[in-house]
């Protein structure tokens, strides 16, 4: 374990390291091109051959060609986008996976001059933004010296090429402007001019030859690069090492595999994207945006909303000194996961069953509520039309058993997630116990099992990257129907280039009052009403992992940590 972390510090710091050069812009001492001239582009005839549209097919999209000019391009990437980067929405949701890359360029006195180091360069999913706060470059700044190219390829050889291209490579591409179109879906068209500004301004060329002339921060990416592998490799054998000490002489190692083990697990290296089906995506397979926040506590309510697509996720949620986890694995139309922790006392989760004594004695040392049940659950997709966005529409069915390691019961759950267009609904009700040890020497019962039904209802929208989010839970005892508890949720979810942030607040309401702390005196209250709020910051560092950090997670008012890896 010891040897294990120091290699994952190790590749986290060569990983921070490069990818703190990667954005780096050289010193124009050391281009080798600083004479890069502009763009030489020839307009093809209309009635020549090379003109005529031909057919295009990539990703099983088939896309019509429009050329429109043979082009050469030269000069120095001072930004760049890549459109399978991970909180790219605008490209899978129009089903525009051709344009691989988009590469922000410059060239002539831009590059002499200097005037590129005086310039913030940023990209979007379809655009290159610059901004300059001096009076000095804005005099010798020109437009017409900087290109967006949307970049495009016949062939996998000059697909590779073109995914090597990084910010700070001097380079040069041959090909053709061309407009493009999607069979069944829109237009895109290249601008012949270089002087042109805002939408429609940028050029899209089909590439011929790829021709890097100096990769000035290779050195940074290559730190990047070996950082991320070490640190994912080391990660994995930290987990197995975890994984290998809480369960290696555990029947429940068993039953997981038994469920997912049949099928070879299927690596996948892309989260939280328009398609993504582990952490909410924005009409994917989730039943709420607040999953975003954390699909192990959704899991252990709702068993429909499990991922089925292939891959393998791990959730870990560090608070109080131990870490709860889930672990998630999807077969294509079939998905299983297991986790050992509870869900009660948690932002999104029932309330939990406690002695008061305890309950007093846990907040003013901020615990978290004890565990004490694995859930193993199972979700079948029913219905999937294959479409994305707000044509989208799915159904998928789910069930799941909570064992209680105190009581050796095992109950029993169900319940369905539907996708319509940007709505997501969903419903279940399982059985639950928890066993209660009285500290009242009077009790009549010293150690009690309460048991109750939970059931759930959700329904939650999204606008682009925006989420909304209403989840209804109630808990039913089964001693005393009548002492109903209702949770209400809601929840806005925003997602933002590589960051997603959540906000929740969290109505208990309790049909005969509750004991509940209150932390400016210290001491319990009876009430009928309860009120949290919630918020989450979620980072993709890189591709595999999302870390992220919470507050009022576990209900006790204290920062949380999280971490989603994918494979």
């Amino acid at each position: 374990m010891k040897a294990a972390l120091i290699a994952f510090l190790i590749g986290a710091f060569l990983f921070f390291g490069g990818r703190s050069g990667l954005e780096r812009k050289p010193a124009e001492n050391s281009l080798i091109n600083i004479r890069a001239k502009a763009p030489i582009q020839v307009l093809i005839p209309a009635d020549s051959n090379d003109a005529k549209e031909f057919p295009l097919t990539f990703e099983k999209h088939l896309y019509t060609i429009y050329p429109k000019a043979k082009y050469t391009i030269e000069g120095l990437i001072v930004s760049q986008h890549r459109s399978d980067s991970l909180f790219d929405l605008a490209h899978s949701r129009s089903g525009d996976l051709l344009n691989l890359r988009d590469i922000c360029t410059v060239w002539g006195t831009m590059l002499a001059a200097g005037v590129y180091r005086d310039v913030s360069f940023w990209s979007g999913d379809w655009t290159c933004n610059y901004q300059y706060s001096s009076i000095e470059t804005a005099a010798i700044f020109r437009g017409d010296e900087i290109s967006n190219t949307h970049l495009l390829a016949k062939d996998p050889a000059t697909r590779s090429a073109l995914a090597s291209l990084e910010t700070g490579d001097e380079y040069r591409l041959h090909g053709q402007l061309v407009d493009y179109e999607l069979y069944g879906g829109g237009r895109r068209n290249s601008s012949l001019v270089r002087t042109d500004t805002g939408d429609g301004a940028c050029e899209v060329m089909l590439v011929d030859s790829v021709e890097i002339l100096k990769s000035h921060n290779k050195l940074f990416h290559t730190m990047n690069v070996f950082g991320y592998w070490l640190a994912v490799i080391s990660l994995l054998a930290i987990f197995s090492l975890m994984l290998r000490a809480i369960f290696f002489r555990r029947a429940v190692v068993f039953l997981f595999a038994l469920a997912v083990g049949t099928v070879p697990w299927v690596a996948f290296a892309k989260i939280c994207d328009s398609s993504s089906e582990y952490c909410g995506d924005w009409g994917g397979s989730s039943s709420s945006s607040t999953s975003s926040t954390s699909r192990g506590t959704k899991i252990k309510l709702n068993p429909a909303v499990i991922p089925i697509a292939k891959g393998l996720g791990v959730e870990l949620l560090y608070y109080d000194g131990s870490v709860d986890f889930s672990l998630v694995k999807g077969l294509g139309r079939i998905g299983a996961a297991i986790s050992p922790s509870n869900s009660e006392e948690t932002f999104f989760g029932p309330p939990g069953l406690e002695d008061p004594l305890d309950l007093r004695d846990r907040k003013e040392t901020h615990h978290k509520f004890p565990a004490q049940k694995y859930t193993f659950a199972t979700a079948f997709g029913l219905f999937d039309n294959r479409k994305s966005g707000y044509d989208r529409l799915s159904i998928n069915f789910g069930v799941m058993g909570k064992y209680n390691k105190l009581t050796s019961a095992v109950t029993p759950g169900a319940g369905l997630s539907a996708i319509a267009g940007p709505v997501t609904l969903a419903y279940s009700r399982y059985s639950d116990q928890t066993q209660v040890d009285s500290r009242d020497p009077l009790a009549t019962l010293p150690t009690a099992v309460y048991k109750f039904n939970v059931q759930t209802f959700s329904i939650g929208a999204y606008i682009d990257s925006l989420a909304i989010d209403y989840s209804n839970l109630t808990l039913i005892p089964d001693d005393y129907p009548d002492s109903t508890s209702t949770v209400q949720v809601i929840t806005a979810t925003w997602l933002f280039k590589r960051a997603i942030l959540t906000a929740a607040q969290r109505t208990e309401t309790f049909a005969t009052g509750t004991n509940s702390y209150n932390y400016d005196t210290h001491q319990l209250e009876y009430v009928d009403k309860k009120l949290e709020y919630f918020g989450g910051l979620q980072y993709a560092v890189f591709d595999p992992l999302l870390l992220g950090v919470f507050y009022n997670y576990y209900l006790e008012r204290d920062v949380s940590f999280g971490a989603t890896f994918f494979f």
